[in-house]
């Protein structure tokens, strides 16, 4: 399926991508993508969904996610100074690397993120294992820069979906 954007992502913010080693997603983008997302896959219809942000950033996809299912969010994020932007967007806050957490699988109904693309595979791997479902927002074509990353699309191909 394809899907077009109504709201044109802006140039990254240069600023922050180099304070944070990181660029974050508009919210308008993200918002239009989550809505279209849950609509498609019926969560809109669904209440008491329990989701996790394994790279939440400033929080625009949990915000995102609240504005459009009735869900409890769980943000998890490496660095500290983003948790006052996350604890205005999500229910519960932790500081972290979520790939070095240990949730217990299948803990969460719903998993949204636009993930680290330099770990795009382990991300995948590791919400799939977390959550009934992955919602990745990320240019895939951006995440697979290996041969080992294209291995495992190719691998993994029916686990990953287009929007």
């Amino acid at each position: 399926m394809t899907f077009e954007l109504t709201h044109t992502e802006p140039e990254p913010d240069v600023e922050r991508l180099r304070e944070h080693g990181a660029d974050f997603t508009p919210y308008p983008v993200a918002s239009q993508l989550v809505k279209a997302a849950a609509s498609l896959r019926g969560f809109t219809e669904l209440s008491g969904q329990h989701v996790i942000d394994p790279g939440a950033g400033s929080g625009v996809w949990c915000q995102a996610v609240r504005a459009h299912i009735d869900a409890t969010v769980h943000a998890v994020e490496l660095r500290e100074e983003e948790r006052l932007f996350l604890q205005q967007n999500a229910d519960d806050v932790t500081i972290g690397d979520f790939l070095k957490l240990g949730v217990a699988s299948g803990a969460y109904d719903l998993a949204v993120t636009n993930p680290d693309f330099k770990r795009f595979s382990e991300y995948v791997d590791e919400c799939l294992r977390v959550a009934d479902e992955a919602w990745l927002f990320a240019p895939v074509d951006q995440c697979m820069r290996s041969e080992a990353d294209a291995k495992w699309l190719e691998k993994n191909q029916n686990r990953v979906q287009g929007l």
